[in-house]
């Protein structure tokens, strides 16, 4: 399962750089530990949310028999934000990653 959210203007075309991953607890179906998009893209008007389970995610899920789920959330910018600072273009993709000034 994969949810992105687009905050702001951006377009389907534009290159986007990968700035934060944030892991995200649940247990028992509430929510344990799961921080505000603001507490990371602060004076950023523009970005992506994406939420998913990834492969570690579902083991540890396996492994509790589903007491502990958790999900990874990733920041995106635009890649011509001028705050941020691109790191490295990943390998076999078109995506960047980078951090924020």
């Amino acid at each position: 399962m994969c949810n992105k959210v687009v905050v702001g203007n951006i377009n389907e075309s534009e290159e986007l750089v990968h700035v934060k991953s944030v892991h995200n607890i649940h247990a028992l179906g509430l929510v344990v530990s799961h921080d505000k998009a603001n507490n990371y893209m602060e004076g950023i008007p523009d970005y992506v949310i994406e939420t998913k389970e990834t492969f570690g995610d579902m083991l540890f899920c396996f492994f509790t028999c589903g007491i502990f789920t958790p999900n990874t959330t990733k920041y995106y910018v635009p890649k011509s934000n001028p705050n941020v600072v691109v790191d490295k273009k990943i390998q076999f993709s078109k995506a960047y990653k980078g951090h924020l000034k």
